[in-house]
């Protein structure tokens, strides 16, 4: 084939393409390639064709052959782009887009695949960048925004985020991505009513969208109208029967709900769709230790260590976790990883672990001089201390599934610590002061302890200190164990607040033990009351954590405790009052008094 017999073919080859006759441009482009088989044209638009009706193969050989004619021809190279995309090769993709961008910048349908590439493949601050220039460039252009604030979000500015999110929309107010993404925004600023409303809105545009209405379910559960998020997340997966998200967080309302079976039933859905799912397996571990069933349980609780939450506190040592074994003089660390109450909880493992090893106990700072005289502890260090060597490891929460614990056997629930008797000798100088019943009281926990989801559960289990108004009896003198921001709330109702004189737990131990009697929501202090073997009255939520079971007032993890529980979501008032009522009855119980 002459020179211009080839020029003529390819022309012609591109006309068809142009008009859509791919077969005849296909043939076209064919015939000068048998002729001349680096001709770029011909490799280049017979590979688009290629691409187009998916026959990635062929299209990646042939836009290959054409780059090594060209090897800075950005069109084919954005083409190579979306073939990685295609075989799930985003990294190569993000490359390739890349090299094209730099050849031709002006490329903003480019700059627009790069930054969502950039996006899912998590790397947030390249997308923030590769956006802001689409942004800078085109201010109106609502899809560059949207994945702006994507990227910006994920980057955890939030408020960036919505500022782009709130731009797009104004642009575009029918995105229903937009506005979709902006209620994430609010929902993660924690506007929950702002977020539904968007949410609502979303739909409105996109009818039936699965993702949304699992996230207005998320939303509506944050209200606590757990019957409304049921049925929320239950159309989502009408919609999506196989959205295992969806499933997992139609347990979490279920159990939040107490409707326990039903919740179990959810997580394990969601775990046959999606077996390497964390969460639903956590989830259903906290449900199975709340139902009692403790062997099924603990074996479930060890997903929590590739949940996203746990894998921020996730202690990684070269010595292997410890299964129970005998170390004979082979040093066991074991070691906190939740909050204060988990640890002075799961502590009462350590006089067990020693008879099997050399145990050093790391825990939080304030726990440090309350655990050193736990029996069969070595030696106790605080956390972010240098970990000494070890043939074993074992994070506290573990040795419950370690050590097969059941109902049955759970051990120490007598009490396990002791304070120093000088320092409770000092107290109980300072109590003779007041008269009566000598009460600890706690009303509130640490929302700074865990993120979002934790702030939630803290605001349901905590209370103003004016609701323990009909505690203050007569014969009745209430004393502050309210440490932090709470604990300024203390002059609210009449009670005494030496808590300044309390600096860490061992403090707090001494005065526990010098008190009648503690009434605490559920925080570490009702822990360390049980654990030291003093009588402790828990306010407990309707939604109550797994380690105080179901439908009991009294707890097998110690024996001094008494429940007080919700009867309803929210409900505190009628516990105050059964909880005076029982305060009432111990008036004049203590001799002398």
């Amino acid at each position: 084939m002459s020179a211009p017999e080839l020029a003529a073919t390819l022309q012609a080859a591109l006309a068809a393409h142009r008009a859509g006759d791919l077969a005849a441009a296909s043939a076209g482009y064919d015939a000068v390639l048998a002729a001349q088989p680096e001709n770029f044209d011909a490799l280049y638009l017979r590979g688009m064709i290629h691409l187009v009706q998916g026959a990635l193969d062929l299209g990646e050989t042939l836009t290959r052959r054409a780059l090594a004619v060209k090897p800075d021809f950005p069109e084919a190279l954005g083409n190579l782009g979306r073939i990685a995309v295609a075989r799930g090769r985003r990294d190569a993709a993000i490359d390739a887009w890349q090299r094209a961008l730099r050849l031709k910048p002006e490329d903003d349908a480019l700059r627009l695949e790069l930054g969502r590439a950039l996006y899912e493949a998590r790397r947030f601050a390249d997308a923030v960048a590769n956006q802001t220039v689409a942004v800078l460039k085109h201010p109106d252009d609502a899809e560059a925004l949207l994945v702006l604030g994507n990227a910006l979000f994920g980057q955890g500015q939030i408020e960036a985020a919505l500022a782009a999110y709130r731009r797009g929309a104004a642009v575009q107010p029918v995105h229903a991505d937009l506005q979709h993404n902006l209620g994430l925004a609010l929902f993660e600023r924690q506007e929950t009513e702002a977020a539904i409303a968007q949410y609502r809105l979303a739909l409105s545009l996109r009818p039936g969208d699965h993702t949304i209405l699992n996230n207005l379910g998320v939303a509506l559960r944050g209200t606590g109208d757990l019957p409304a998020a049921i049925a929320t997340y239950q159309q989502a997966l009408a919609v999506a029967p196989e959205d295992a998200m969806a499933w997992n967080n139609l347990g979490v309302a279920y159990t939040e709900s107490r409707a326990i079976d039903e919740g179990i039933a959810a997580y394990r859905r969601a775990s046959a769709l999606d077996p390497a799912a964390a969460d639903p397996h956590y989830n259903l571990a906290l449900s199975l230790l709340l139902r009692g069933d403790y062997a099924e349980g603990w074996r479930e609780l060890a997903w929590r260590w590739q949940t996203k939450s746990f894998q921020k506190q996730k202690v990684t040592l070269a010595a292997p976790e410890w299964q129970g074994e005998k170390l004979g003089d082979g040093v066991l660390l074991l070691h906190d990883e939740q909050g204060l109450g988990d640890t002075l909880q799961m502590c009462r493992y350590v006089p067990l672990a020693a008879q099997r090893a050399r145990v050093i106990l790391q825990v939080q700072r304030p726990l440090v001089g309350l655990l050193g005289g736990l029996a069969g502890v070595e030696r106790v260090i605080a956390r972010g201390e240098a970990v000494p060597d070890c043939a074993a490891h074992a994070p506290l929460m573990s040795l419950p599934g370690v050590f097969g614990t059941t109902l049955d056997t759970i051990p120490a629930a007598d009490g396990y610590l002791q304070a120093d008797p000088a320092r409770v000798a000092q107290w109980r100088a300072r109590l003779d002061a007041l008269q009566g019943l000598r009460v600890g009281v706690v009303w509130a926990g640490n929302p700074r302890l865990g993120g979002l989801s934790y702030d939630r559960a803290d605001r349901r289990r905590s209370l103003p200190v004016a609701m323990l108004a009909p505690l203050a009896l007569p014969g009745v003198s209430l004393v502050s164990l309210q440490k932090g921001e709470a604990g300024r709330q203390a002059r609210v109702v009449a009670m005494t607040d030496w808590t300044a004189g309390l600096h860490d737990m061992a403090d707090t131990a001494a005065l526990v033990c010098a008190l009648d009697l503690v009434i605490s929501v559920d925080t570490a202090v009702a822990h360390l009351a049980g654990a030291l073997g003093r009588p402790v009255w828990l306010l407990n939520r309707f939604d109550n954590d797994w380690r105080w079971l179901l439908g009991r007032d009294d707890s097998p993890w110690y024996r001094t405790l008494r429940q007080f529980r919700q009867s309803a979501p929210g409900e505190w008032a009628e516990v105050i009052a059964r909880v005076a009522a029982a305060l009432s009855d111990q008036v004049g119980a203590i001799p002398g008094r």
